[in-house]
């Protein structure tokens, strides 16, 4: 079974102001976002499937955090976080 679930946050401003030309369609035109919240005031939280970007995970295993950096050249890197609390 192919479980490519991950969680990740986006700074509430940067979704507020997105255009059709954005990083933030191309990144989600990748992911199925299945829960998406507004951790107030500032963050929206997602969790998503993705086999482009999440790592495979083992069938129980939750969904580990992402950290996503947006690049003024266009590239999106999306890196999941080793140190989680």
């Amino acid at each position: 079974m192919n479980l490519h679930y991950g969680r990740f946050e986006i700074a509430k401003e940067l979704v507020d102001h997105a255009n059709t030309d954005s990083m933030l369609f191309k990144l989600f035109a990748n992911i199925i976002v299945t829960r998406c919240e507004l951790v107030f005031p500032n963050k929206y939280s997602y969790i998503g499937f993705s086999p482009q970007y999440f790592e495979e995970l083992e069938e129980g295993e939750l969904a580990p955090l992402y950290d996503i950096t947006f690049y003024e050249n266009g590239k999106i890197d999306v890196e999941r976080r080793r140190n989680e609390l």
